[in-house]
């Protein structure tokens, strides 16, 4: 289903095509998106409540690696986000280094060494 939305919709070749990703002049890449709004199908509230606990069961499941739990989507992205929210953002020195020379050619107060 992805590729036909993807790729047929858009008018992108399929992965079976020979030429797939192989047409000159262009990428051949196909999107698809859609929003859905869950409420106008059923309460939102009892849609979210049956997603957690799908989730939930999920995460329940027993590892193949005892070391590494069953993660679902989103998991490592909201970990590495509240990691981020304690102990901030990594930025390379030459990064930074040319951040601080912009904020101090505009005259901006410096407060990332506090």
């Amino acid at each position: 289903m992805v590729n036909i939305l993807s790729s047929a919709l858009s008018g992108a070749t399929m992965v079976t095509d020979p030429l797939h990703t192989k047409k000159p002049g262009t990428m051949d890449i196909g999107h698809f998106l859609l929003a859905l709004d869950p409420g106008l199908f059923r309460d939102a509230a009892d849609f979210r409540a049956d997603v957690a606990a799908f989730c939930a069961t999920l995460r329940a499941t027993k590892p193949a690696d005892p070391a590494k739990p069953v993660l679902v989507a989103g998991d490592p992205e909201r970990r590495t986000a509240a990691l981020r929210r304690q102990t901030g953002i990594p930025v390379g020195k030459n990064l930074l280094a040319k951040v601080r020379d912009v904020a101090t050619a505009s005259g901006a107060a410096w407060i990332m060494d506090r």
